[in-house]
């Protein structure tokens, strides 16, 4: 089975897969993986993932059609039978039966560049999907910076102040009488009163411009 059937094969079942994955899964030399879809661009195209912004590889409607027209290539050949193999072990080995063993191909400068293209390529979507987090944080704490401090909901009431109409505002340090003298004041013809709780949020004072409730 050639590389270029089995990368074939990869790249149908894993649309948008990598050099460096079909490599490992293929069990191949990278430079090689990426030679043998350099030379066969007219079967296999690289497109750039919406979502992870990385390039993979897909099969062009012409690989579709090689690897279909293929597919009894892509299947491992049977196992020779136990007399053929009798036979094979018997005869005495030939020059022509002797598998000549390819040199190894040496990677041309266009294959290198193409190389570094797609490891720069994938550096700049993991930078690109970085630059998204470190965004998104930044928008949160500037939400937090700005958003108004919870000061109602972290002291208790330190009085209660009671109004009513042409009445002047009275204030109170229990609840129970503030009530009670908010009930008083409309029996005695006011036509409302409200109950207001008064929550601390600072003193001034003589030589300080302004301290927190929580300082003595």
């Amino acid at each position: 089975m050639s590389l270029i059937n089995d990368l074939l094969t990869s790249i149908s079942k894993n649309p948008g897969i990598t050099a460096q994955e079909l490599a490992d899964e293929l069990k191949q030399d990278l430079n090689r993986v990426r030679n043998n879809l350099y030379v066969n661009t007219n079967l296999v195209t690289k497109k750039r993932d919406d979502v992870t912004r990385r390039p993979g590889y897909h099969l062009t409607a012409e690989g579709k059609a090689k690897l279909k027209t293929g597919g009894a290539d892509l299947a491992d050949a049977p196992e020779p039978t136990t007399a053929a193999a009798a036979v094979v072990t018997t005869e005495p080995a030939t020059a022509s039966a002797v598998e000549t063993i390819p040199p190894k191909a040496e990677v041309s400068p266009i294959t290198t560049l193409q190389t570094r293209i797609e490891e720069l390529q994938e550096q700049l979507s993991t930078m690109h999907a970085e630059n998204v987090r470190l965004q998104a944080q930044l928008r949160a704490a500037e939400a937090a910076r700005h958003a108004p401090a919870a000061t109602v909901a972290t002291h208790a009431p330190a009085g209660y102040l009671i109004t009513a109409p042409k009445r002047t505002p009275r204030r109170f340090t229990s609840d129970a009488t503030a009530r009670a003298t908010a009930l008083k004041a409309v029996r005695a013809g006011a036509a409302r009163a409200d109950v207001f709780a008064l929550i601390p949020v600072g003193t001034a004072r003589r030589g300080v411009e302004w301290a927190d409730p929580q300082e003595p």
